[in-house]
């Protein structure tokens, strides 16, 4: 939906300007101060007095089981807690303003905009903005950065999006009322008087569907509940005790004779606030506790923090462990007992999610993508046994993310959406080629209404008890989904993992609809408790808490018939559904849930979901494919894989993912989301080629045959010693030149040519890191400084040192030893990823070409079609013949080549050579050296490179040239300055190119964005001039024109 699509709802657009005026009035600068310092006493009296009493107060042993599993499976950090504490001064600021007399559509528009720069709130905004993103290979853990132009968008603990405006009671944050104004239906009696146990067997979809629907749920969503928080320990709000009371409180009030529960109340605490942006004024938004990409963080965390505490640090591996009989397992979390159902057997799983023992499913599920991984790390490291961890390590990661990818698009949603709705939001994947639908534009934060109702759909689906089946289908045990740890039972026992797999494959899911198993309605996250609690009255009330409106404004929006009263829902819903039981509990059609709804609806034809769902989950997965930069089909680099491993990995399947890391399940039908027919989805041996392997061998390194001793601490080593002799032969240069301009008047011949070659400030900048890695470079190949056993070996020959130094990774080394700053120069912005859809080049060739956005790009070095020839094979220039003699002077051959003779051509005019000229001019600019600070380097004399600098390189005299005749009868030799270093890398000399490599018209425009600037009169579209007079339109006057005299 477009931003002009929101405001649909509020008619009079005009008056918003009106009303943003008047609000400059209404609240003055002392009024917001006062809002805001009230809501500060208020939060802060929350926090510090009320919590901190309870927490001190009560013990974790009087909760019931299911108030410990509920903050446990929607668990705060420390840090979200934090985050929530200015989210919700701003919340009731924000209500506080309220009563000042502004409207609904005041509060959602204009607060938002109002500045606070000065208020208590901006003090204490904790938001850190992220300052720069640097071009990486791999996406951060945390998903900031993945959109370079808003850091923050979809990265963990940010706002969730929304797909239609909130409807709270208050505008603000209080849950949803009635269009009456009066009180919704209880969640619990909803549940318990329009959800069903429904039986009925889906005929074609297999159990697969719901336990991948939960994975990837996992992935993009983790709705945390506000809890008592101190340091690392939580404990949950006791939100159905007497002697409690907390605003963030919302239980579940259950009716008196309820046939299951005997308590009055079922708990629940509304969802952690995340702070808006800039911590600006509004409505209440819920923080998401996972990244908002499809980028595993179910599997590899959300934080640094986690992700560091889950790997191995070797090989690439994640940690795990090795149980009897068994292949590798989930890591158990020393010193945690999740408190699950307080049974003494319950375990603390070490993974990404905290979800991971909610059913057996999710166990079993990251227990195979955990071995997956160490599979997949293991193969890379014996085809590149060069590879480091960290590079095995993110290899492997990006591998896996791509394939659950592949599998969420190519194998799922096609059932759960439809193939029409494949198409409609854009979310049909490429056989072949890539990928270019990457919009920067694009918001790939979860939905809010993905997260809180749509999303969740896959709860319905489940079967009523849990089957395990043995080896041939036979079905041994049926348990309950509440009844022992870990969801049913120890996960752990030999064989179970494979039971659970086959339970997934063969047996039907139910049939979608407005139903729900008994377990998850009435036992949900008992274990050995009391009572547990209902899922569908929570999944209700989470809508009401976040906002939701009602369901009939999704249709509305989604562009379906809005039905105007319960009459009209008899063509929408289910035959199944109790509509005028659904009267009797609503007052109005438009006060229904989402949920409730979304669940009745009948299926398109071709897709599991109604189409409503269709639409919420649609939009979802469109977002969460079109905003992501690392994208497995996206072509950007440097996180592109190559056109043959994106073609590998378009052959994984799920199929393939449990017969390569299951215990001992042998044959699987090629759909596993499915069920297992005699026809096109017969059960067929993992061996079998029908379904496919992926291939690693596209992922060996090119030079994976070259195996060098060489290690990261030798290479450190080597450029910091690099760093010191460029430091030292930079000093002595300065002192050399220092000398020689005392004693010497600059010659206008060297001052004029130097001038016409000066090298940019951009190219002084790389020039400095070039001559670490050169002096680098002669460290590695000499061996000078090294420890013996630090050493290359001496047999090897330069052309396979000049193919292997290149390769070295030495970027971020180089950065801390050469003390730069990691800044984006202003004058030459290298934004990522590169707009496709922009319409004009930019001024300094970046992104011309969008797989390589560096390619022709102003100062970059320059390619070659050969190796190059240095006499040292590295650094010197060429100055020995094949023979072993000395090649003849420069200076010497021109003139046995070159004749003055007044010869013109029978048909081109002089135009030809200018336009030639014109043309070098465009894309070929290589600037010669240039002494500390800048200073001109004077190399006349012939023994230069000793007395002046190592960049001289004069071009000697012979005694009887006709021309420079010796005058003081010592040789001669004309000037001659090496061009600039421009190499980037460890490895032999290369110059740079500080024109664009394009023909674009950069000798006219400029080729970095200052000079661009600098070259325009900012009107009329024009450039530029000087009026002379006798010339009005003249090139501008500067300051290189005294060079030019």
């Amino acid at each position: 939906m477009s931003e002009d699509e929101d405001f649909t709802e509020f008619p009079r657009i005009k008056q918003r300007k009106e009303n943003f005026e008047s609000l400059k009035s209404l609240i003055s600068k002392e009024v917001l101060q006062k809002a805001v310092s009230d809501a500060m006493t208020d939060v802060e009296k929350v926090f510090n007095k009320t919590e901190k009493e309870m927490f001190n107060k009560r013990s974790l042993n009087v909760y019931q089981p299911v108030e410990i599993s509920l903050s446990n499976f929607n668990p705060v950090s420390q840090y979200a807690k934090e985050l929530s504490f200015s989210s919700l001064v701003a919340i009731e600021s924000t209500q506080n303003l309220r009563k000042q007399g502004i409207t609904s559509e005041v509060a959602i528009f204009e607060l938002p905009q109002m500045e606070l720069t000065g208020s208590q709130l901006a003090q204490i905004c904790p938001i850190t903005p992220v300052q720069e993103c640097l071009p990486s290979k791999y996406r951060t853990v945390s998903g900031q950065c993945n959109n370079v132009y808003k850091p923050l968008q979809g990265a963990v603990y940010e706002p969730f999006q929304r797909f239609i405006l909130p409807d709270y009671s208050d505008g603000i944050s209080f849950p949803r009322r009635s269009v009456t104004g009066s009180l919704l239906p209880n969640a619990r009696k909803i549940s318990r008087d329009i959800i069903t146990d429904n039986i009925q067997e889906h005929n074609v979809c297999s159990a697969m569907i719901p336990q991948w629907a939960m994975f990837v749920y996992e992935d993009l969503a983790q709705i945390g509940s506000n809890q008592l928080v101190k340091g690392e320990e939580t404990k949950p709000f006791p939100c159905c005790a007497k002697d409690f009371s907390h605003p963030e409180c919302y239980p579940i009030e259950v009716e008196s004779g309820d046939p299951i529960y005997s308590t009055n109340c079922l708990p629940y605490t509304r969802s952690i606030t995340s702070p808006r942006g800039n911590c600006s004024l509004g409505y209440r938004e819920q923080g998401n506790g996972a990244t908002s990409y499809l980028d595993a963080s179910n599997i590899y965390g959300s934080t640094k923090q986690r992700a560091d505490k889950l790997r191995a640090f070797k090989d690439g591996l994640m940690k795990s462990k090795i149980h009897p009989r068994q292949k590798e397992s989930l890591p158990i979390e020393a010193g945690n007992s999740c408190g699950l159902f307080s049974a003494p057997n319950s375990v603390c799983f070490l993974t990404g999610s905290d979800m991971s023992t909610l059913t057996p499913g999710s166990t079993t599920f990251h227990i195979l993508w955990l071995r997956h991984h160490n599979k997949m790390a293991t193969q890379l490291k014996e085809i590149n046994p060069h590879w480091d961890d960290e590079r095995l390590y993110q290899e492997t990661r990006a591998i896996v993310i791509s394939q659950i990818q592949h599998i969420t698009y190519s194998e799922f949603l096609p059932i759960i959406v439809g193939i029409d709705n494949l198409r409609r939001y854009g979310l049909n994947l490429r056989s072949y080629a890539y990928d270019s639908d990457y919009d920067l534009r694009a918001d790939s934060s979860t939905l809010n209404e993905y997260a809180s109702a749509a999303g969740l759909f896959f709860y319905s689906l489940f079967p009523n008890r849990q089957s395990l089946h043995e080896t041939g289908g036979a079905r041994r045990t049926r348990n309950n989904f509440h009844s022992s740890p870990n969801g049913l039972f120890n996960i752990l026992n030999e064989g179970r993992i494979d039971m659970v797999l086959r339970s997934f494959l063969i047996t039907p899911m139910r049939k979608f609809g407005l139903h729900m198993n008994e377990d998850f309605k009435n036992h949900f996250l008992r274990g050995q408790g009391k009572h547990g609690t209902d899922l569908a009255a929570t999944i209700i009330q989470l809508g009401r808490d976040h906002g939701l409106p009602g369901y009939t404004t999704f249709r509305t929006n989604c562009g379906l018939r809005r039905p105007s009263n319960f009459s009209d829902l008899s063509d929408i819903v289910l035959d199944s559904v109790d509509v005028k039981a659904l009267s009797e509990l609503y007052e109005s059609i438009d006060d229904v849930d989402l949920f409730i709804l979304g669940l009745a609806e009948k299926p398109e034809p071709g897709s599991l979901v109604g189409p409503t769902f269709a639409c919420i989950i649609g939009r979802q997965f469109q977002n969460t494919r079109h905003g992501d930069r690392y994208w497995y089909e996206n072509f950007f680099t440097p996180s592109a894989f190559t056109l043959d491993q994106l073609n590998e990995i378009r052959r994984t399947t799920l199929a393939r993912i449990i017969c390569d890391n299951s215990d001992q399940v042998t044959s699987v039908q090629p759909n596993v989301f499915s069920l297992p027919d005699d026809f096109g989805n017969c059960l067929v041996d993992c061996n079998s080629t029908v379904i496919e392997e992926i291939d690693l061998k596209h992922w060996v390194d090119q030079e994976s045959n070259i195996k060098l001793p060489i290690t990261k601490a030798t290479i450190e080593k080597a450029l910091k010693l690099g760093a010191e002799h460029a430091e030292q032969l930079t000093e002595a240069e300065r002192l050399r030149i220092e000398s020689i301009s005392r004693s010497s008047t600059p010659n206008l011949a060297v001052v004029t040519h130097s001038n016409l070659m000066a090298p940019k400030q951009q190219s002084l900048q790389i020039s400095q890191m070039s001559a670490i890695l050169r002096e680098a470079t002669k460290v590695l190949v000499r061996g000078e400084g090294l420890e013996k056993d630090e050493r290359l070996p001496s047999e090897l020959d330069f052309n396979t040192l000049q193919r292997f130094l290149p390769t070295i990774d030495i970027k971020k080394i180089l950065g801390v030893i050469s003390h730069s700053e990691s800044n984006q120069d202003q004058c030459l912005p290298k934004p990522l990823p590169c707009d496709h859809t922009s319409k004009y080049r930019t001024y300094t060739g970046w992104c011309n070409n969008l797989k390589f956005p560096h390619y022709g790009n102003a100062f970059s070095p320059m390619r070659r079609l050969l190796d190059p020839v240095y006499d040292d094979g590295f650094d010197s220039p060429r100055m020995t013949a094949r023979s072993g003699k000395k090649l003849p002077s420069a200076r010497s051959i021109s003139n046995a080549v070159h004749n003055d003779a007044p010869e013109v051509h029978v048909k081109y005019t002089h135009m030809l050579m200018q336009i030639g000229q014109l043309l070098d001019h465009d894309f070929a600019h290589s600037p010669i050296s240039r002494g500390p600070g800048n200073t001109v380097l004077d190399c006349r004399r012939c023994d230069s490179p000793k007395t002046v600098s190592a960049h001289c390189f004069p071009i000697p005299v012979d005694r009887n040239d006709p021309h420079f005749k010796s005058t003081t009868g010592q040789p001669r030799c004309i000037p001659f300055t090496r061009s600039l270093l421009g190499q980037l890398n460890l490895g032999y000399r290369n110059q740079l190119d500080q024109l664009t490599s394009f023909i674009d018209a950069s000798f006219l425009y400029g080729s970095t964005d200052c000079e661009v600037n600098s070259l325009r009169l900012f009107s009329q579209g024009k450039m530029n001039f000087t009026n002379l007079g006798f010339n009005a339109e003249a090139l501008p006057q500067g300051s290189q024109e005294r060079d030019c005299r």
